[in-house]
């Protein structure tokens, strides 16, 4: 968590755009061998891609590139397990401090 925390303070916040989009990706896969996890994220190529749209947008509006303010962030570490079972379907991922998803907010706003 602690590590997503970095990336909420360091690439996905400030200015949008190629730099903060490659150092987002550089920190979530090996960029040699994208199929690699550095970090496990499921927006590895989304939120590059989200980025650098974003600043290429306010460009072609004759903006400046968006700035990235984290806002909250959460994880499913203490949510309990879906009622599932009854229904025939096997576990829904319990969450422990092995296995969680975290929940990073991001407002990107014009000045």
């Amino acid at each position: 968590m602690d590590r997503d925390r970095e990336l909420l303070r360091g690439p996905l916040a400030g200015p949008a755009g190629p730099a903060k989009a490659r150092a987002f990706f550089e920190a979530v896969v090996d960029p040699a061998r994208p199929d690699t996890y550095r970090m496990p994220w499921c927006g590895r190529f989304s939120v590059p891609f989200g980025l650098m749209a974003l600043e290429a947008a306010s460009r072609g509006l004759g903006l400046p590139a968006p700035k990235g303010m984290p806002i909250a962030f959460g994880a499913s570490v203490d949510a309990p397990e879906l009622p599932v079972r009854v229904l025939g379907m096997g576990a829904t991922a319990p969450a422990n401090l092995y296995h969680f998803v975290s929940y990073p907010a991001v407002a990107y706003v014009n000045d």
